[in-house]
């Protein structure tokens, strides 16, 4: 998994944790399942790029908001500005 993949799902990760929801009710919100939420969670799927617009909006975050909660040392390996 790119390093950019697995820092959007680990922030996925964090923010459904932050609101206690469940990795089932992310994926209703998505139109995904609660186990593709956890797939993704734990680096076994890639995001798909449809689905990016979708947990943004679910998260209520911009995509540029949810990769800047990534771990500060992640985002120095990909060169994203902090």
């Amino acid at each position: 998994m790119t390093d950019l993949s697995a820092a959007i799902a680990d922030c996925v990760r964090g923010e459904r944790s932050a609101r206690h929801w469940t990795q089932a009710h992310l994926g209703k919100l998505v139109g995904i399942s609660g186990t593709t939420v956890s797939d993704i969670e734990n680096h076994r799927r890639l995001i798909a790029v449809d689905e990016l617009p979708k947990l943004c909006e679910a998260l209520d975050l911009s995509l540029v908001e949810l990769v800047r909660r990534a771990d500060g040392a992640d985002l120095r390996r990909m060169r994203i500005p902090q």
